[in-house]
This record gives structure tokens, C-alpha cells and sequence, in this order.
């Protein structure tokens, strides 16, 4: 494969990624907007700090060859699955607490 096509590849690929940080960002700004005023502080602030980890990350990949990209991916994939795995378990334990009316 060509330099030339590898970087066209790269540079569509980081196209991509930029359009869905941009959605994904967009929908959580839309999520915090409904919280309260301290609550969307705390919120706004966290979720700056995850995109730039995130593209950080990203960024970091292309000083690997593309299997060590692979296995990067795959371990970051396991972080990612596991932190939603834990925002799942908080939230369905916290509706239940709602649902009954504890606090």
C-alpha cells in the first residue's frame, strides 16, 4: 500500500472520529442541559476531560503499527465496555431507589 493511500486512509478515518466526537459530545451538552446549574458544572467539566483523553488516545495510535493498533483498540474497547458496565449498574440502582422512594 502506497504512503500516499496509507494517509488518505488515516486522514478519512480521523474525519470520521472527529463527526462522531462531535455527535456523541452534542448529545451529552443536550443531556446536561436539562440537570441542574452545580450538576451541569460537575457534568460539562468531566465530559471535557474525556474528549480530549479519548482523542488523545486516538492520536496516540498512529506511532503503532497497525496490529499493535489492533490490540490498543481491543484492550480500550475492554475499559470502555466495563465503564459503561458500571454507569449501567449505578443508574438501574438508582432508579430502583427512586422507584421506592428512598434517597
Amino acid at each position: 500500500m502506497s504512503t500516499n493511500h496509507t494517509a488518505a486512509r488515516e486522514n478519512e478515518a480521523w474525519k470520521v472520529l472527529k463527526e462522531f466526537l462531535e455527535k456523541a459530545e452534542g448529545a451529552v451538552r443536550r443531556e446536561i442541559a436539562r440537570a441542574t446549574p452545580a450538576v451541569r458544572k460537575s457534568l460539562e467539566s468531566s465530559l471535557e476531560s474525556a474528549s480530549k483523553l479519548f482523542a488523545s488516545t486516538m492520536k496516540a495510535l498512529d506511532m503503532h503499527t497497525e496490529r499493535e493498533q489492533v490490540e490498543i483498540l481491543k484492550g480500550y474497547k475492554v475499559l470502555l465496555e466495563a465503564q459503561s458496565g458500571f454507569v449501567e449498574a449505578r443508574l438501574r440502582s438508582l432508579e430502583r431507589k427512586d422507584t421506592s422512594g428512598k434517597d
